[in-house]
């Protein structure tokens, strides 16, 4: 009963990790900031903030293990937004299960940071940002849905940030499909525009794509982190064989009786006993040495 239901978690969980999300949240890193309250008004703490955030974006940009780096506004599996959109030739935009159409802000590599392919046109870039002109890239579900018969590129969405005439916002790419929440999600759209230019939601966050090269354990190198964990596992090893060896000779004799021509306290028996548990305690320790030496960068900060 106990193999059947481990042999079934396990096949869950290998076609769990099998599902193409869209995003590789294995190898992103997402941070946030917790503000302090202030008696400023709005418009001056939301400046300070988008500061903020550039200036770490700045810093984090200029880490050599950094591969790439963003700030966005909607990230997938924590948060979504959506506001009123009109789009340039259609009265209307059809409803989905999963609701929608979802829109997110982001900079210039995020699609590289997250892990998303860009099919068509072109990325956003530094100088698409607040007072540049609007903009905005579309999945490719969306693409799809809502210009069948035509191009997407260059046509206009209508952001309506409650106010009467919104400008158009040209679509310059498309990219691939990403989920939002879960494994299994219904049909849904999402696009996005760069930070700047997003009204009437927020919530900014930092994310950030370490290189394959990165430090692996605040700047271990791979043989310090092998000998430390063969150490670490080799002293264990030692305290458990002289305790061992120790039990083995106080209660040897009561076998003296059972032996034939044989000590209970026989060095070879002792020396071989001891050799083989220290090789297979060493061998144990290595095996997880070997892997943590090798950890994705990655994998340790989020354990951390």
């Amino acid at each position: 009963m106990l193999l059947v239901g481990a042999g079934l978690f396990v096949r869950s969980l290998s076609r769990a990790k099998n599902v193409d999300l869209g995003v590789e949240p294995d190898r992103v890193v997402q941070i946030g900031i917790r503000w302090l309250a202030s008696d400023a008004a709005p418009e001056d703490q939301r400046a300070h903030q988008a500061t903020v955030f550039r200036q770490a974006l700045e810093r984090l940009r200029a880490q050599p293990d950094i591969e790439y780096s963003a700030i966005v506004v909607g990230t997938p599996f924590r948060s979504s937004f959506t506001v009123g959109l009109r789009v340039s030739g259609r009265d209307s935009i059809p409803d989905y299960p999963g609701g929608g159409p979802h829109i997110s802000a982001i900079t210039d590599q995020y699609f590289e940071t997250a892990g998303l392919s860009l099919l068509e046109g072109r990325s956003f870039s530094a100088a698409d940002r607040r007072g540049s002109e609007p903009v905005a890239i579309v999945d490719r579900a969306m693409a799809r849905d809502l210009f069948p018969r035509g191009r997407s590129i260059g046509r206009c969405l209508y952001i309506d940030d409650q106010t009467p005439n919104p400008p158009c916002s040209r679509i310059i790419g498309i990219v691939q499909e990403a989920h939002r929440f879960g494994l299994r999600e219904d049909a849904a759209l999402q696009y996005y525009i760069p930070v700047g230019q997003e009204h009437g939601f927020g919530g900014s966050a930092l994310m950030y794509r370490p290189g394959r090269s990165a430090r692996m354990a605040v700047g271990a190198r791979a043989r310090d982190v092998l000998a430390m964990v063969v150490r670490q596992g080799t002293l264990v090893a030692l305290a458990g064989l002289a305790i061992g060896t120790i039990i083995a000779l106080a209660a040897g004799r009561f076998l003296n009786g059972v032996l034939f021509d044989t000590s209970a306290r026989d060095p070879l028996v002792l020396g071989v006993a001891i050799l083989t548990m220290f090789a297979a305690a060493l061998l144990a320790s290595l095996i997880p040495a070997w892997r943590a030496a090798h950890i994705d960068p990655v994998a340790a900060l989020k354990v951390d």
